[in-house]
């Protein structure tokens, strides 16, 4: 009977542990369902109009265009942890301009991506930090290039149908020229509310403070207040100057979503940008701040 028990009480503690690594490893399958592996391809195709494309305050040397562009990402998915993953993503593309051809531009990126998730509740926010580097090659000499951005983030599930997105990032761009050469700050905030299963509205607002440049003709409120100064050869005649200050930007955006199947889509979205100099001359007259309106549509497939 000793013997018997002995054995019956060594293969109950045999299957208890053996149940209990079972559950755990459940959990872990489970668990990592937050983070699944995989690869995605992403394509996108679009159409901008820009009412102010020299980033400038005086009607005068306002100059308006429109764009084409186009972006070929890959995405891929990697589980570190139970609730950790890396994302790697490697995107390349362009922007044609239809009256100034100088601002057109081949650009290649790659960004690195370590996000944290503490469980698959519904509710539960996802942790991220972030770098971005690119690769950036303008038709104007003096804008080509290399930037980078570093930051952080975290996205946060309201409702079911409400998300929510914020971001902290430090952003430098090396140019050609020490005008494009920039520094700068920012703090954004997303909003997207799902009107349907297939719509979704999304709002958004973003704040930039650092180095900022705005292209006009020869003028001595521009040149007290800039860091540094050049001709900008993006724009025929020799007659504008691309002017680099300290300034706080304000970005804000309103857009919509529309799903056309499960890997289809058509976004549409309007942007405001509004510009201020952080100095200004006694003596100006000029507006206080440049706006730029920006409004797109876009064909975004997934593959």
């Amino acid at each position: 009977m000793r013997i018997f028990f002995a054995c019956s009480t060594r293969r109950n503690i045999a299957s208890l542990l053996f149940m209990a690594g079972l559950l755990h490893w459940q959990q872990a399958q489970a668990d990592l369902t937050i983070f699944s592996r995989e690869v995605e391809i992403r394509l996108d195709a679009g159409y901008m109009v820009d009412d102010n494309v020299t980033r400038t305050k005086e009607s005068v040397d306002k100059l308006g265009d429109r764009s084409y562009s186009a972006n070929l990402s890959g995405v891929m998915f990697l589980p570190l942890t139970t609730h950790t993953r890396g994302l790697l993503t490697l995107s390349a593309g362009g922007e044609k301009f239809s009256d100034y051809s100088g601002l057109n531009r081949f650009a290649g990126s790659a960004q690195g991506e370590l996000q944290y998730r503490s469980s698959a509740a519904f509710s539960t926010p996802t942790f991220a930090v972030f770098i971005r580097t690119f690769a950036e090659q303008y038709e104007s000499l003096l804008r080509s290039g290399s930037r980078y951005s570093v930051g952080m983030s975290v996205r946060q599930p309201v409702t079911d149908r409400i998300n929510l997105f914020a971001a902290l990032a430090h952003n430098q761009r090396y140019a050609k020229s020490a005008v494009f050469n920039i520094r700068e700050n920012s703090a954004r905030i997303n909003l997207d509310y799902g009107l349907s299963a297939r719509g979704t509205l999304y709002l958004g607002a973003e704040y930039r403070s650092g180095d900022t440049v705005s292209t006009a003709q020869p003028a001595l409120e521009n040149i007290d207040i800039a860091d540094v100064f050049a001709q900008d050869d993006a724009y025929p005649g020799g007659a504008l100057y691309g002017y680099r200050f300290k300034g706080n930007t304000l970005i804000s955006t309103l857009g919509y979503n529309h799903g056309l199947n499960s890997r289809n889509s058509l976004d549409f979205s309007w942007r405001m940008i509004e510009t201020k100099a952080e100095e200004r001359p006694s003596y100006a007259t000029s507006p206080s701040s440049y706006i730029v309106n920006q409004y797109s549509m876009v064909y975004l497939r997934s593959f």
